[in-house]
């Protein structure tokens, strides 16, 4: 009754899978993407497909910029394996994406919007949310020594700024 049976990202199959990873990535880049191929191998009877995700967990200090412990980066669906057979999938997420999201300069350094906290990053292939409790999960740790901040949407090249600042739960 104390554990979750069903974490986030949990599906049920009639075959079983294994997962080789192979990080391409070996540095984390503001600009760059984190990648890796994953080998998915049918280990059961029948034919079956999988989902390959991602996983992320970024640094957090208390009382500074609230974030989830855990969050999905993507994730990657083979196409029908066979049984015995195997497929690689490349899965790969922009380190932009793991930026944060500072409304209110929680970390006091002058700056409201989209911020990497310097730090580790923790980057988990699996089948659900918990992977980065398993033992031998494959996971790859990244290093970023200078907090990066981003002021334009990449897209659109907009100004990231509060639009509302002068809201409060009374008004």
């Amino acid at each position: 009754d104390d554990n979750v049976v069903y974490p986030f990202g949990y599906g049920l199959s009639y075959t079983t899978f294994e997962k080789e990873v192979k990080f391409i990535t070996d540095k984390m880049d503001k600009d760059g993407t984190i990648e890796a191929d994953v080998t998915v191998t049918n280990t059961g009877n029948v034919a079956g497909k999988e989902v390959v995700q991602l996983y992320y967990s970024a640094p957090y200090t208390e009382g500074e910029i609230e974030k989830s412990h855990v969050n999905l980066g993507a994730f990657e669906k083979t196409d029908i394996i066979q049984p015995g057979m195997s497929q690689t999938v490349r899965i790969s997420m922009k380190v932009r994406d793991m930026a944060s999201y500072d409304y209110n300069d929680a970390n006091v350094n002058g700056i409201s919007g989209y911020e990497l906290d310097d730090g580790e990053y923790t980057v988990y292939i699996g089948g659900n949310s918990h992977v980065w409790a398993e033992e031998g999960a494959a996971k790859k740790t990244y290093e970023l020594e200078d907090e990066v901040y981003y002021d334009k949407d990449a897209k659109t090249g907009t100004v990231v700024e509060n639009r509302f600042d002068y809201m409060s739960e009374y008004f």
